[in-house]
C-alpha cells in the first residue's frame, strides 16, 4: 500500500505480475513508489535494452496508443510511422499486457488501447513530477515528446485526406470526434519547439 501510494491501478498491476509470476523475488521495498514510476520501471529496459528500437518502435506506438479511443492495427502502424512488420507490432503490443487492451469491435475489428487513462497522462506527461526518479524523467520525456509527434501524424493523415476541403471528413467517425483536439496538441508541439 506505501509503494502504490494508495493508487487502486498500481495494486492491479502489481496483483497481475504476481499472478504471472513476473515479480520473481523482489522485496516489497524494491518496488517503486507511485504510478508513474512503477510505469517507468517497465518502460526503462525497453529503452535501455535498444534505443534505435524504442525511439523508431516502443515509444511511438505507445504514444500513438495514447490516442482518444482505441484503434484498428491499420491505423497504430501508420499513426506510430513505424515501418515494423504487423507481426512483429502485434507481438509487441501482446507482450505488453496488461497496460495495452486488445479488444473486438463490430465495425473495425481488433482494436488497441491503453489500459487505464493513467497510462494517456503517463505519456502525456500529466504526472506530478516532483516525486519522480531521474529515469523516470527521461522515460517522461521521451513519451511526452513521441506523443505530440504522433498527434501531428494524426492531423497529417487527416490532412492528406481532406483535399481542398476539411468537409470531406465529414463521416470520418474518429476525425468527427477527435480531429480538434489533435490539432490543438500538434499547435502545443509546434509551439514548443
Amino acid at each position: 500500500m506505501e509503494r502504490s501510494e494508495g493508487n487502486w491501478r498500481y495494486m492491479a498491476y502489481l496483483v497481475a505480475e504476481i499472478r504471472a509470476g513476473q515479480l520473481g523475488s523482489q522485496a516489497p521495498f524494491q518496488l517503486p513508489s507511485g504510478l508513474a514510476n512503477f510505469y517507468a520501471e517497465h518502460a526503462t529496459p525497453w529503452r535501455d535494452h535498444d534505443t534505435t528500437k524504442w525511439n523508431t518502435l516502443y515509444a511511438p506506438l505507445f504514444a500513438t496508443l495514447a490516442a482518444q479511443e482505441p484503434i484498428p492495427l491499420d491505423l497504430l502502424v501508420q499513426w506510430a510511422g513505424v515501418t515494423a512488420p504487423w507481426s512483429e507490432v502485434k507481438h509487441l503490443l501482446r507482450e505488453a499486457r496488461p497496460f495495452v487492451l486488445e479488444s473486438e469491435d463490430p465495425q473495425r475489428g481488433t482494436v488497441y488501447a491503453l489500459h487505464h487513462h493513467s497510462l494517456r497522462d503517463f505519456a502525456m506527461g500529466r504526472v506530478d513530477r516532483g516525486r519522480l526518479s531521474m529515469s523516470t524523467l527521461d522515460v517522461l520525456d521521451d513519451l511526452h515528446e513521441q506523443t505530440l509527434k504522433a498527434h501531428h501524424r494524426i492531423v497529417e493523415y487527416y490532412r492528406q485526406r481532406r483535399g481542398e476541403s476539411w468537409s470531406r471528413l465529414n463521416g470520418h467517425d474518429y476525425a468527427d470526434r477527435h480531429l480538434a483536439y489533435h490539432i490543438e496538441q500538434s499547435k502545443a508541439r509546434r509551439m514548443k519547439g
